[in-house]
């Protein structure tokens, strides 16, 4: 097999990976992990009905490829009363608002699972950048400038491999 020798060749391969590869895996791994997680979400629906009042999924418009505003759907590991078109990072006492259920959730990543539903649904991928609340401009803006807005955001990417800090 001959590798690509110029830019417009190369640029169609990565787009080729991009747009079918990858998301040809995506969407066969999401499938597959909704059907064998569907019993563990099931009890976590239960758990977080229990656990507190409200809704139990957690609903924030959210920027994803091209700048496109999408809502983003997690387990609700935070009572109904938080802030929601903000950052966790942004509270004064974020660990007031976080309920019983959401701090093992959050620690297992459990409230993320929803997150399956938008990688099937092509909004997501589960590698990339995660997706930003349209009031962080400035992150915004710089990834627009390096073109870093064309990627499909992911449910894992660099900062949660690298960890808090």
């Amino acid at each position: 097999m001959e590798l690509p020798t110029n830019k417009e060749e190369r640029l169609s391969s990565g787009q080729l990976y991009q747009t079918k590869v990858k998301r040809g895996l995506d969407l066969v791994f999401a499938v597959l992990l909704v059907i064998c997680l569907s019993p563990i979400m099931l009890g976590l629906t239960i758990w977080i009905k229990l656990d507190s009042k409200g809704p139990v999924l957690f609903r924030q418009e959210r920027v994803g490829r091209n700048g496109e505003q999408f809502t983003i759907y997690k387990f609700r590991s935070m009572s109904d009363d938080a802030p929601h078109q903000m950052a966790t990072s942004e509270f004064d006492s974020a660990l007031s608002y976080i309920t019983r259920s959401g701090r093992i959730m959050r620690k297992l990543s459990l409230d993320e699972l929803p997150q399956l539903f938008h990688v099937i649904k092509g909004e997501m991928s589960f590698i990339g950048l995660r997706p930003l609340i349209a009031k962080e401009e400035y992150v915004l803006q710089l990834r627009r400038a390096n073109g870093a807005e064309d990627v499909t955001p992911g449910i894992t990417g660099l900062a949660q491999v690298r960890g808090p800090g």
